[in-house]
């Protein structure tokens, strides 16, 4: 917190990856460049106001508010987050929202077809085809082998 030119992109856990890191990039390259004026809730800019936000966050338990150890595990939390680092980065419109709301309603997918199945057993879930409908933030299921093809809305 004590330096703004550091920043550790990716290192929450159970998130969508690749979207999430951009988002984080996006927010922390908005700071460096001081582009920060005309957003609605930028990074804090002084040493306090990061390290207040860094207490508040540990103090908070991590996600789930049960255990400091748990705040980089986001699952479920990551979506609130990834709108967060949009806002920060300047980047939050609805197309934004649009994308996210349907990186969650695959990532729920996804996850109920990996809970269905048992530990050990094969992971059939990660064959898992879709087609995504950001305007609609849904989804078609082009190919599963854990369940039949049909079109899921959020």
């Amino acid at each position: 917190a004590r330096h703004t030119n550091l920043a550790l992109i990716g290192l929450p856990h159970s998130v969508v990856p690749f979207p999430f890191f951009e988002l984080q990039a996006e927010a922390f390259a908005a700071q460096l460049l001081g582009d920060t004026a005309s957003l609605s809730d930028p990074l804090p800019s002084s040493v306090s106001e990061r390290m207040s936000e860094a207490l508040i966050d540990k103090e908070k338990g991590g996600p789930n508010g049960s255990r400091v150890q748990d705040t980089h595990f986001l699952g479920g939390h990551q979506w609130d987050y990834c709108r967060l680092m949009a806002k920060r980065g300047g980047a939050y419109d609805e197309e934004i929202e649009n994308y996210i709301a349907t990186n969650k309603a695959i990532y729920d997918h996804a996850g109920s077809e990996r809970k269905a199945l048992f530990p050990g057993g094969p992971d059939t879930y990660r064959s898992t085809r879709y087609k995504r409908d950001n305007s609609n933030q849904s989804f078609e299921i082009l190919s599963s082998k854990v369940e039949e093809a049909s079109a899921v809305s959020v």
